[in-house]
């Protein structure tokens, strides 16, 4: 019903801002909810959707909200640097938009991913001192110890486990506990405490219960860079690979640049995905 009233919206005006960015997210919703019957209908949706949200901005740059949606997608196609200054717009243009915790999570992210770890840093604290009972505020802090522009201190890297702990929502709560848990002895590792890292990075691991995509797998094996040991990295980004054949280690995939001393291993080679 939604959808065939975006189209009559559209239809009627083809240059609204409003009803392209809705017909747009409507698109969107259905991909990600995988409503096509096939996955080429999947990638027309995900197709139409960007046209939509890209012309609406064009129309309307003021419009945050599809801006906001924009960056979502972006990161949907892999296109960190576009969905990062999707995310900017949409903040510059309405930082008390409703989505604000969720674009302030995505500049964090995007920066993060990007090496822009000052940037990475700004975005974390401004959504810390914003929204402080949001969770994903406490574990950017932790997130951030794992690069040089944070000093890697174990006591507050316990307590902003704990903090995850609590502000978590209940449904996510153990699944973010165990990804916590990951980043905590990846700043174990970091701080040269390996006998510590190894028992944390261990403790961390879940089943498919707790972590059906097996993310747990490739955090680990982050980890396991950082305590100078690639082949259990190797190893554990095996499974990972099995667990997500799509996944890609080539730029625009995730956290490119956790497995650049990873590559001067000759097993690396069997885990690349040369993007089409």
């Amino acid at each position: 019903m939604a959808a065939g009233h975006a189209e009559r919206a559209v239809r009627l005006s083809p240059t609204d801002a409003a009803a392209l960015e809705l017909r747009g997210t409507i698109h969107l919703y259905g991909f990600l909810q995988q409503l096509a019957s096939d996955p080429t209908q999947g990638a027309q949706l995900l197709r139409s959707a960007r046209q939509d949200l890209e012309t609406a901005v064009q129309h309307d740059p003021t419009r945050a909200s599809a801006y906001s949606t924009l960056s979502y997608l972006y990161y949907q196609t892999e296109d960190v640097p576009a969905a990062l200054l999707a995310a900017r717009k949409a903040y510059e243009q309405d930082a008390y938009l409703a989505v604000a915790p969720d674009i302030l999570a995505r500049l964090f992210v995007g920066s993060y991913d990007l090496e822009q770890f000052t940037q990475a840093q700004r975005w974390c604290l401004e959504g810390n001192r914003r929204f402080p009972q949001d969770y994903r505020f406490a574990e950017c802090r932790l997130v951030l110890m794992t690069t040089d522009v944070a000093p890697a201190n174990i006591p507050e890297a316990w307590q902003l486990l704990a903090r995850l702990d609590s502000t978590t929502p209940l449904p996510r709560r153990l699944a973010e506990h165990h990804r916590g848990q990951m980043f905590v002895g990846a700043v174990l590792a970091r701080a040269g405490l390996k006998d510590s890292a190894r028992h944390v990075l261990v403790a961390a691991r879940g089943g498919r219960d707790v972590d059906p995509q097996q993310e747990l797998l490739s955090l680990e094996a982050f980890g396991r860079t950082l305590l100078g040991e690639p082949d259990q990295a190797i190893d554990l980004l095996k499974r990972y690979v099995a667990a997500n054949p799509t996944h890609t280690f080539q730029r625009g995939g995730d956290i490119f640049w956790w497995w650049r001393e990873l590559r001067k291993n000759p097993r690396f080679s069997q885990l690349e995905r040369a993007k089409p």
